[in-house]
């Protein structure tokens, strides 16, 4: 009897494990693919070319674990759910990342190792787009082979889709040159390009209809290694959990790249603008062109602006500096109708005594003051080079032309001042005491 209870016993357990088994979860099918990657509630995370299906159905989104490097052939046939690149980026092979978006493309970077050839209408996220690509880049190298279709930086059709705070800053080659920034072509007036930047030279290759475009800039590689276009990136996005900046140690070739997170706000630099404010107020009105003279107050005027709002962006400052920089380098002395007094520093005053000190003399330096401290004789090798900009006052002293071949200087320029200086000599018939040619003054 105890025998029989056992064996009762023995098989009951045998059961319930059998049980417990059976109840065991296979991995998940995704568009009729078995996933190695993680699921949870239509959510996949993918760390290799192998977890990217070739079609990602509505519900669904996909997200990056890692960059990946796609194989050859490999391409996303049509992406309906989402595709998040979580801040990582994806190396093409020999195709457009995929041939149809209908759903969202976000957070992802694309670069590709050569040169993506096509024949059709292409870019290099997409061929069409219906969807949306937002906070993304692409750096890929793409050509459009053949005379049948256009080429886009991202994406080839834009059927209606939307492409935001997105910038594409890699290459497009062609037959006839040209392609667009984001996109090839456009078949749609509701589609819309919001907040982005390219570095080639339009947005589209062609644009009828015409979509929605606003804030979309080109800029040049340069512009996107100092920073200057994040701030423009991050700019009325759609919050999906990344910002650009620039990149840590040089990668991504200088270019930004997304990072969690939102973008730090950082406190403008308005130093250079406070240089050139101080530069302004430092010169005297008495001594300039009136054109030129309004001209700088009117830069000074908005520079000043600028410095006193505490919310000026960088862009803003930056703008307010260059046009301060162009109004100080335009700036036009007047004409001096009599002799211009020394400048009270004596430590300004520069001494001339020889004809080497005349033949040291710096002739571009326009704040410069020399003057004779005897008389000086020019004869020999004497080769005096370029217009001279400063002033030189002889004190009543003479200068000698000994041999005729050259005026004291080559010309006089614009700001140049020669004043209580007594020639004599011999010159020859094309060059005066002053040079070849005066747009300066000669005073006393």
């Amino acid at each position: 009897m105890k025998k029989r209870t056992m064996y009762k016993r023995v098989i009951s357990l045998l059961l319930a494990v059998t049980l417990v088994f059976s109840g065991i979860a296979f991995p998940t099918e995704a568009s009729g693919e078995i996933l190695s990657g993680t699921a949870k509630e239509n959510n996949y995370e993918i760390s290799s070319a192998e977890e990217i299906p070739t079609e990602i159905q509505a519900g669904e989104t996909y997200i990056l674990t890692k960059n990946i490097t796609l194989t050859d052939g490999q391409q996303i046939e049509n992406l309906a759910g989402t595709l998040d690149g979580n801040g990582y980026r994806i190396t093409l092979a020999d195709k457009p990342l995929a041939k149809n978006i209908s759903g969202t493309v976000q957070n992802l970077g694309v670069t590709s190792e050569k040169q993506i050839v096509s024949a059709v209408t292409f870019g290099s996220m997409a061929e069409m787009l219906s969807g949306t690509i937002q906070n993304c880049y692409s750096t890929a190298d793409i050509k459009l082979d053949g005379f049948e279709g256009e080429i886009g930086g991202i994406v080839g059709t834009l059927d209606g889709g939307t492409i935001q705070n997105t910038y594409f800053a890699g290459k497009i080659s062609s037959l006839f040159g040209g392609g667009g920034g984001m996109a090839a072509v456009n078949t749609k007036e509701e589609s819309a390009l919001n907040q982005c930047a390219y570095t080639v030279a339009s947005p589209l290759s062609l644009t009828r209809p015409e979509p929605h475009i606003l804030n979309c800039v080109q800029k040049s590689a340069e512009q996107f290694k100092s920073g200057e276009v994040n701030e423009w990136l991050n700019e009325n996005r759609t919050d999906t959990g990344f910002y650009f900046a620039l990149p840590e140690e040089e990668s991504n070739g200088g270019l930004p790249v997304l990072k969690k997170g939102s973008p730090q706000t950082e406190e403008a630099d308005k130093t250079v603008l406070h240089q050139y404010i101080a530069q302004a107020n430092g010169l005297k009105e008495e001594d300039y062109t009136k054109d030129s003279w309004e001209a700088l107050q009117e830069a000074l005027k908005k520079a000043v602006e600028t410095e006193e709002n505490e919310t000026a962006k960088q862009e803003e400052i930056n703008s307010a500096c260059d046009a301060l920089k162009e109004a100080l380098a335009g700036m036009e002395k007047k004409k001096a109708i009599t002799p211009i007094a020394p400048p009270s520093d004596v430590e300004n005053i520069i001494s001339i005594k020889s004809q080497t000190d005349l033949e040291n003399i710096q002739v571009e330096n326009e704040n410069a003051y020399y003057v004779l401290e005897n008389d000086i004789t020019i004869q020999g090798m004497y080769m005096p080079m370029g217009e001279f900009q400063g002033v030189l006052d002889g004190r009543g002293h003479t200068v000698t032309f000994a041999d005729g071949f050259t005026g004291i200087f080559d010309s006089i320029g614009e700001n140049g001042v020669l004043q209580n200086i007594h020639f004599t000599g011999t010159l020859s018939n094309d060059v005066g005491p002053a040079g070849i040619n005066l747009k300066g003054v000669v005073v006393n």
